[in-house]
This record gives structure tokens, C-alpha cells and sequence, in this order.
């Protein structure tokens, strides 16, 4: 019953969800066409190699994903204040 809902009517599903999961798709496709080389691929698809034919390496993908994360917590607090000033800087005129 479903599965003849979503055929029957597309369009009650948001366009926001439709966009969303394009952009995220369109993200992760183009990077993979235009950098073939292993060693020039961005963060995206270098997680995606923990992803194996029977399975997922989870502790190693985990281990990546925090690795990933330390450089953007760290540089944080120092950029904290432009980024908000430049966020805020056209708003209250």
C-alpha cells in the first residue's frame, strides 16, 4: 500500500527532501569523476573506501571520521569570531 502511494502521488513529498538528496548525491558523484587518483580524492570519497563487498570496516570508519573532525575542532575557536561577525555582518540595517 505504500509503495502504491509514493507512485501514485510524487509530489506530496517535499521538494526540500528531493533537493537535499540530490545535492548530497551531486557531492559525492562529482568529486568521484574528476579526481581519479587515489591520492587527490576529497574526505567524502575517502571514507567511502572503508566500505568493502561483504560489509563495513566500522572501527576504521569511525577512526576516520574522528580524524576528520580534529582539524575543524581545532581551528574553531580561533575562527569562531569571523564567522559570526560575517554572518551577522547584514543584519540590522
Amino acid at each position: 500500500m505504500l509503495d502504491t502511494w509514493c507512485c501514485r502521488w510524487p509530489s506530496r513529498r517535499s521538494p526540500r527532501s528531493r533537493s537535499t538528496s540530490l545535492t548530497a548525491w551531486n557531492g559525492f558523484l562529482l568529486p568521484l569523476v574528476l579526481t581519479q587518483p587515489e591520492d587527490t580524492r576529497v574526505l567524502t570519497l575517502g571514507l567511502w573506501d572503508f566500505q568493502e563487498q561483504f560489509g563495513t570496516n566500522v572501527p576504521g570508519l569511525l577512526a576516520a571520521v574522528t580524524l576528520s573532525v580534529v582539524p575543524i575542532l581545532a581551528l574553531y575557536p580561533f575562527g569562531r569570531r569571523y564567522l559570526l561577525s560575517g554572518q551577522t555582518a547584514g543584519f540590522g540595517k
